[in-house]
Order: C-alpha cells, then structure tokens, then sequence
C-alpha cells in the first residue's frame, strides 16, 4: 500500500517537484496497485475524449513505462487483487463498455476478458485472502443494474450474482439563484438563473440536448437572464 501511496504523490507532485508526469494528461482515470506496481488506466484528455493510456509506475525500480487498455474509456472499475490487475466496464463517447483488461504484473502480459452486462460508473471490490475481484451494480444501457461480476483470479473464472436492490451514480441537480445584480447596459435590475445538473449517459433525453455532452459524468452549468 504505501508504494501506491508513493506513486499516487509522485503523480500529483511531479509537475511541480520534476519528479514524473503521467504520459498524457488527463482526469477521471482508474488507479489500481498490486505487488510493487501501480496501474493508472484510461480517463478523459483536455478535450474530454476518452482515452486508453495506461501508465504503470515500478516502485522497486523507480521507472515508468506505458501500455493501452484494449478499448479507450473513462468511468470503469479497477481493482487489483494477487497479482492482477483488472480495469472494467466503462464507456466511450458513443457507448457503454463490457471490456475487462486484466495486467499480471508477475510477467507484464495483458488479457482481456468481458463483463456479463456491458455498464459504467460500477463500483469494484477485491477479496485477497479468496482471490476474487468482484464489480457490481452500475449504469447500464437500460437503467441502474443489479448485476456482480465475480473473477477468480487462481481459477481465471467468471460466476455472476445480483444485488439486493439496483443501483449506480445518481443523477444530482442544484437549482441556484444568484442575487439580483444592475445591468450597467440597459438600466434594468436582472436576475442570473443557474441550473447545475449532472449529466450521464443512462440519461439520454436530458442529455441530448447539450452540446458536447461526455460519456463520463459531467458538470454543466446553464445560467441566463429572467
């Protein structure tokens, strides 16, 4: 754990410290660590296409090197257990991903394996002491899901499960007012109207109406006059 921990400070310090820098800058990337190496994968560049970047930090060696997940996407789960590593789910701009790339960081070799449901924003757990990394719940193309996908990773098999209730990120909305302000152009007292909302892509009918929408969770602002 505390290599991660010194990978992740290497991360967000090297820009300003020279100590290292991710290969391409991006956010919303997945972080996962096993034995003496931490995984950074995927996420959205500065024009919020998503990307399939994998930076892999070798704490023993104190070197970088890097790798591409088998389809570019943001909003997938890590999860490293033994000596794996497996980066799951998640989307493109365009759709929603049942990928699953899986790292052996004993031999550096990747696999791919693919979800029973292709879905994102799922949450990810590992279970050393059974060997299992288990992803659950989720957005899928049909709403919240309720569906676990369970990897053994001595077996290398895949057994499903279902949740109690159904459920992924929800979608929040902030409705705020501004106080009213002077307009120094045409004399009148105005008020700004700012509705925040979170946009997803299980939320196809209010989101095709913004421009630029991403396939990763969003913010977006739309203020105007009353």
């Amino acid at each position: 754990m505390w290599r991660f921990l010194c990978a992740l400070i290497i991360v967000v310090l090297g820009p300003c410290c020279g100590l290292a820098q991710l290969s391409v800058a991006r956010s919303r990337l997945a972080a996962a660590a096993v034995g003496n190496k931490a995984i950074f994968a995927g996420g959205l560049d500065a024009s919020g296409t998503p990307v399939a970047t994998v930076d892999i930090y070798d704490a023993n060696l104190g070197s970088w090197s890097t790798a591409s997940l088998s389809v570019a996407r943001s909003g997938r789960a890590a999860v490293g257990v033994g000596s794996k590593v497996l980066f799951a789910g998640g989307a493109d701009n365009v759709t929603m991903s049942n990928a699953v790339d899986i790292y052996d960081a004993n031999n550096g070799l990747w696999t791919t394996a693919t979800l029973s449901v292709a879905r994102n924003y799922l949450a990810g757990a590992g279970a050393t002491g059974a060997g299992k990394s288990m992803f659950a719940g989720g957005l899928a193309s049909t709403g919240y899901s309720n569906v676990v996908d369970i990897y053994d990773v001595n077996a290398g098999t895949w057994t499903t499960t279902t949740l109690s209730v159904a459920r992924g990120d929800q979608q929040r909305r902030r409705l705020c007012r501004r106080p009213e302000s002077h307009d120094a152009v045409s004399g009148h007292r105005r008020h700004l109207r700012c509705f925040q909302r979170h946009v997803d892509d299980g939320d196809a009918q209010r989101s095709a109406s913004i421009p630029g929408r991403r396939s990763d969770l969003r913010q977006v602002d739309l203020c105007g006059r009353l």
